[in-house]
C-alpha cells in the first residue's frame, strides 16, 4: 500500500478497512479486537485493515501529546 493509499483511508469515512480510536491507553482492548479482525480479515476483503490512534470518528485529530512517557 503506497502512502497515498494510506492518506486517502485516513482522510475518509470509518469502514471495515478503517477503525479510528482517539486514545490508546483507555482504549487498548479495542484496539487489539480491531487488529485481530483486521489479521484474520474478517470482512473477507483481502485488503488492509488500518488503525489510526489520535483521531476522531468524524477524522479530526484528538489533540493527543506526544511524549516518550509509556
Amino acid at each position: 500500500m503506497d502512502d497515498d493509499s494510506v492518506l486517502a483511508l485516513i482522510r475518509g469515512p470509518e469502514s471495515e478497512q478503517v477503525e479510528r480510536k482517539e486514545r490508546l491507553k483507555s482504549k487498548k482492548d479495542e484496539v487489539c479486537e480491531a487488529i485481530c479482525a483486521f489479521a484474520n480479515d474478517m470482512p473477507r476483503t483481502g485488503k488492509p485493515g488500518l488503525v489510526v490512534i489520535g483521531q476522531s470518528d468524524d477524522g479530526k485529530p484528538a489533540g493527543l501529546q506526544v511524549t516518550d512517557e509509556p
